[in-house]
C-alpha cells in the first residue's frame, strides 16, 4: 500500500485527476491523507469531494475552507447580510464558487455536509508518529489539547519551521498545507514545490492561486504536480482577481513550463 498526502485543492477537480492519475493512485489500496482547503476557489468543489469520497482508504483534515463551507452548508451564514458575519470573508476568498457549485449540484449538499461533520478530523497522528493538520499547532500544548481554530488557522508553526527553528520535535515527521510555498519565492523556482525544514513538510504549493497542485507519496517523498491550476480554469478568476485567459501574454510565458 502507498501512503499520499494532498496539498490544498480548493475546487481545482482537473488537478486533482492529473495527480491522481499520475501517482497511479489505487482506490482500494492505497491510502490518500487530504491536508484540507478541498473547498473554494475553483469551481468544481461538489466533484473533487465525489471524487475522493470513491477512495477506500481516505483520512481527510479540516482546513479553515472547509469549515466556512460548512458553516455555510449547515445554515449559518446568513448571505442577504454577509457582512455580519464571517460570510462576507468566506465569500471574497472564494467561497461564491463553492456556493454557485452546490446550487448546481444541490442534491450533493447534504451528503458532503455529514461528510465534513463525522468523518472529517482536526488532526491526524498515525501508527509512525507521523502528524498531519492543516494549518499548526501550539508546542506549548499537547496536540490533542489546542483551541480547535489551531489546527487550521495557525500559520505561525511553517514559518518558525521555515526559519529553520527546532520544531516538531516530539513527531517524526510533520505534514502541513494552508500556507502556500508561493509566500516563500526561491530563485530556481522551487516554491512551486513542497517544501521541508527538517522533519516538517508543506505541501500547499499554491493551487488555490497561481501555483499547482502537488500529491506527495509519504514514505517514498516522490511528488506528482498538476499544471497551473489556473490555466485548467482559463476563464475562471480563482481567487486571483483575473482570469489567465485575461492576464498579458508576458506573464504567462512564466506558466509555460
Amino acid at each position: 500500500m502507498n501512503e499520499y498526502v494532498l496539498g490544498d485543492p480548493h475546487g481545482g477537480f482537473k488537478a486533482l485527476m492529473e495527480v491522481i492519475e499520475k501517482s497511479k493512485f489505487d482506490y482500494e489500496k492505497d491510502k490518500m491523507i487530504v491536508i484540507g482547503d478541498v473547498c473554494d476557489g475553483w469551481p468544481e468543489t461538489p466533484q473533487c469531494f465525489e471524487e475522493l469520497l470513491k477512495m477506500k482508504n481516505l483520512v481527510y483534515i479540516t482546513g479553515n475552507h472547509d469549515k466556512w463551507a460548512l458553516s455555510w452548508m449547515q445554515g449559518k451564514f446568513d448571505l442577504n447580510n454577509p457582512s455580519v458575519s464571517e460570510a462576507d470573508a468566506w465569500l471574497h476568498h472564494g467561497g461564491k464558487a463553492t456556493k454557485e457549485a452546490y446550487l448546481a449540484e444541490y442534491d450533493l449538499i447534504a451528503k458532503h455536509r455529514e461528510f465534513l461533520e463525522t468523518k472529517s478530523k482536526l488532526y491526524y497522528l498515525d501508527e509512525q508518529n507521523r502528524l498531519f493538520v492543516h494549518g499548526g499547532f501550539d508546542e506549548d500544548f499537547p496536540i490533542d489539547q489546542q483551541h480547535e481554530t489551531m489546527y487550521y488557522w495557525d500559520r505561525e508553526f511553517w514559518q518558525q519551521a521555515y526559519m529553520g527553528r527546532n520544531v516538531g520535535k516530539n513527531f517524526k515527521e510533520v505534514y502541513l498545507g494552508h500556507t502556500p510555498t508561493l509566500n516563500f519565492p526561491q530563485n530556481d523556482g522551487s516554491h512551486y514545490l513542497p517544501m521541508s525544514r527538517k522533519n516538517v513538510y508543506n505541501v500547499d504549493t499554491g493551487a488555490a492561486f497561481t501555483g499547482k497542485l502537488s500529491l506527495m507519496e509519504i514514505n517514498s517523498k516522490e511528488v506528482f504536480q498538476s499544471d497551473y491550476v489556473m490555466k485548467l480554469y482559463p476563464t475562471h478568476k480563482g481567487r486571483n482577481g483575473r482570469a489567465y485567459d485575461n492576464i498579458l501574454y508576458s506573464e504567462r510565458t512564466k506558466y509555460e513550463k
